[in-house]
C-alpha cells in the first residue's frame, strides 16, 4: 500500500514539473536576442537592458559612470515580444564604498540603491545597474546567483 502511494505521488510530481516547463515564462535574452537580456520581470511585463547600447561615460577609479538602455515589454510571460517603451538609464558606481546611485542626467539629482532595495523603491533599476557593471567590466558588483547574468 505504502508503495502504490510513493508511486502515485511520484508520478504526479513529474506531471507537475512537465506542465511548469511547458508553462509561460519570461526569456533571458527577448525572442533569443542576445542584444536583449532580461533583468526585470513582473506581473507578466519584463524589461530588458539593450547590451549595445551600454557606453561607459566616465571611469576614474574608484568611481565609474555607465549609461545603457532599457526596454519594457509588457505579456512577456505569455510570450509577448513587443516593445512598449525605450527608456536611458545612468548609474554611477562607488567602488570603494560598494554603491550604485542611478542618476538622472537632466537634474544631476543621485538616488542611493542599496543590494537590498524592496521593490517599490528601485529594485528593479539596481538590476539593471548591475547587469550594465558586468557587461562593462565582466565583474560583479552587489553580486547574485550566475543564472542571473549574461553571456559576455
Amino acid at each position: 500500500m505504502l508503495k502504490k502511494f510513493f508511486t502515485a505521488v511520484l508520478v504526479l510530481s513529474i506531471f507537475l514539473i512537465q506542465s511548469t516547463a511547458m508553462a509561460g515564462g519570461y526569456q533571458k535574452y527577448l525572442n533569443g536576442d542576445r542584444n536583449y537580456i532580461l533583468y526585470d520581470g513582473h506581473q507578466g511585463g519584463a524589461r530588458y537592458v539593450v547590451r549595445d547600447s551600454l557606453a561607459v561615460l566616465a571611469d576614474e577609479y574608484p568611481m565609474a559612470l555607465i549609461g545603457i538602455e532599457s526596454v519594457i515589454v509588457p505579456n512577456a510571460y505569455d510570450g509577448s515580444i513587443k516593445i512598449s517603451s525605450r527608456n536611458k538609464l545612468c548609474f554611477a558606481y562607488d567602488r570603494e564604498a560598494r554603491k550604485i546611485y542611478s542618476v538622472n542626467v537632466q537634474t544631476r539629482e543621485t538616488k542611493y540603491l542599496p543590494p537590498n532595495v524592496s521593490r517599490a523603491m528601485g529594485e528593479a533599476i539596481m538590476k539593471a545597474a548591475e547587469i550594465a557593471f558586468y557587461l562593462a567590466t565582466g565583474k560583479k558588483f552587489y553580486g547574485f546567483p550566475d543564472s542571473f547574468y549574461p553571456d559576455l
